[in-house]
């Protein structure tokens, strides 16, 4: 058996009662112990678009599949649940139509606050999906415990 302890953990640094303490560990509690990462897409067509939702919404239950992966989340599912409200439906569907599609682009584009904000970058061809992975709980587990025994 070995001992791996880290050398450094640059959160230490900030006291409790800090602002990045606090936001660190509210980033831990929403993801429920792991630090998330961005899956980045790049496409020739709108990334907004039903084709492209599909394959995108498929390649997330693949990634759901996977043991290691706690949750994935993307601009697409904002967009269905968004729809399937505004439709009253029973279960997130993501629309079928550009209409809906830039309607629901268009309200959101205007709030306040926009969770999907980052998600998507129309101009761009750019969209991002957000997971969380097991692994990381491991590594950060290790991080902030500061060893573990293997």
């Amino acid at each position: 058996m070995r001992n791996l302890r880290t050398e450094f953990n640059q959160l230490m640094i900030y006291r409790d009662f800090t602002e990045v303490h606090q936001g660190f560990q509210k980033i831990m509690e929403v993801n429920r112990g792991s630090i998330p990462v961005f899956v980045y897409l790049e496409t020739e067509e709108d990334p907004l678009g039903p084709e492209v939702a599909s394959t995108v919404l498929n390649f997330e239950q693949e990634l759901m599949g996977d043991e290691q992966v706690e949750n994935a989340i993307s601009v697409y599912d904002f967009y269905a649940t968004i729809f399937a409200l505004n439709q009253n439906l029973d279960h997130p569907q993501y629309p079928e139509n550009i209409f809906a599609i830039n309607m629901i682009y268009a309200i959101s584009s205007e709030a306040d606050y926009n969770p999907a904000e980052n998600l998507v970058h129309r101009e761009e061809n750019i969209a991002r999906i957000l997971v969380s992975h097991r692994i990381c709980k491991i590594i950060l587990w290790i991080i902030l415990n500061r060893e573990l025994l293997l």
